[in-house]
């Protein structure tokens, strides 16, 4: 026993010090795959996120891609697939949305609008367009949607800490995304490559009225269950950011904090997180009973589920997105859905809850072979959770 704790320790040590070393000879790192990949050329393409995965585990089909590299060959490619009555979507080279919206949070084609008008063609005129099949304009014969991807082209280089400045003006990646030519290559912590850590992350915000209750609510939970926020976002807890009010038409309208939440994601989706009643009440006791508002490159359904009713300039974003794009070209099911134009948000089929597809009505939704079982909240009564229900041969 004791020989074995000595060469982990010496295995510790040796690590630290190669770690320590690597960041002192600039390691270079090999950058994560793009989003896009196309089997023939810069067609028939498929389209993810980082992690190889978003919120329900599916992967997006892409008739074909363009890559402009001005904003007259972007203005020409739209124009182009408009002629065409053809879908289209813009989205990052890495894509770090969670939800299939693919799109910046800076630059994006959801939030970009405001009361000034829309900055949507700013924004994507240094982006990659994909684009979808040709598409009949009776309702009753469509083919389906298809993504249009956008890649932005212009980087900036860090120039060291302090970082200072408003949030919305920073946007920052780490090194891991910069390829080198050293002879220790390595790789983003959460590359799929390497089978690294996966995670998923809740982004809610409760305006400040709401702050001191929300709070308290989750302390009683954690006094419930002591351990239930160990594991948070790798150990750092639950990731707090005071946000100023916004004018934005999806902007949160009063000064509020943004809660982030990143748990642990198992590779299989019918396998429970740790913990995932207390993850789940707090989830719903957030955007349910304190009226929180998603960030809307986060979360899974349940979060978006009635989110577009807590926006009061919702009614004007809608008759913007008519005026800028009437055929509904930039649109899909998913932005449909949580924009409150289509039904079938919430997919209950069995582990759905899992998830975050779904809250839970029946055991099926949970796990009960795994024993978690659909329950009520123990703080919040109303919820509905998914818990571990120990048996008779467990301590």
């Amino acid at each position: 026993m004791m020989f074995v704790s000595k060469w982990c320790c010496w295995f510790v040590l040796i690590t630290y010090c190669l770690f320590q070393w690597c960041c002192m000879v600039s390691c270079d790192f090999v950058p994560p795959e793009e989003s896009i990949k196309c089997s023939s050329g810069n067609s028939n393409c498929t389209v993810t996120n980082f992690h190889r995965s978003f919120a329900d585990r599916s992967v997006c089909h892409v008739a074909d891609a363009v890559f402009p590299t001005t904003e007259l060959d972007l203005i020409s490619a739209i124009a182009t697939a408009t002629m065409k009555n053809r879908k289209m979507k813009v989205a990052t080279r890495h894509s770090h949305s969670f939800p299939k919206l693919h799109y910046s949070s800076k630059w994006g084609d959801i939030e970009a609008v405001n009361k000034g008008g829309s900055k949507g063609a700013v924004g994507v005129a240094s982006y990659t367009l994909l684009v979808g099949p040709h598409r009949r304009r009776d309702a009753g014969n469509r083919s389906p949607w298809k993504l249009m991807v956008a890649q932005r082209k212009r980087s900036y280089n860090f120039t060291g800490y302090p970082i200072i400045g408003y949030q919305n003006k920073l946007q920052s990646a780490g090194g891991c995304l910069t390829l080198g030519n050293s002879l220790l290559p390595s790789y983003c912590p959460w590359d799929p490559r390497i089978n690294g850590p996966f995670f998923f992350n809740v982004g809610l915000n409760i305006r400040t009225t709401n702050l001191k209750n929300f709070i308290q609510d989750v302390q009683k939970l954690v006094k419930l269950e002591p351990k239930s926020l160990c594991g948070v976002d790798l150990y750092n807890g639950i990731l707090m950011r005071y946000v100023s009010a916004s004018t934005a038409y999806l902007g949160n309208h009063e000064d509020g904090i943004d809660f982030d939440i990143t748990y642990y994601r198992s590779q299989d989706p019918s396998s429970p997180r740790m913990f995932e009643d207390i993850l789940e009440e707090i989830e719903q006791m957030a955007v349910y009973k304190y009226g929180g508002t998603p960030h809307w490159g986060k979360n899974g359904n349940v979060a978006f589920d009635g989110a577009i009713n807590k926006y009061k300039y919702a009614g004007e974003f809608l008759q913007v997105k008519q005026r800028y794009d009437r055929f509904g070209l930039f649109s899909n099911e998913w932005t449909d859905q949580i924009l409150g134009l289509k039904e079938g948000l919430t997919n209950y089929k069995e582990g759905c809850a899992l998830e975050g597809l779904c809250i839970c009505l029946e055991d099926s939704h949970c796990a009960p072979n795994k024993g978690y079982f659909c329950l009520s909240g123990r703080v919040y009564k109303e919820a509905k959770v998914c818990r571990k229900v120990k048996s008779s041969n467990e301590v």
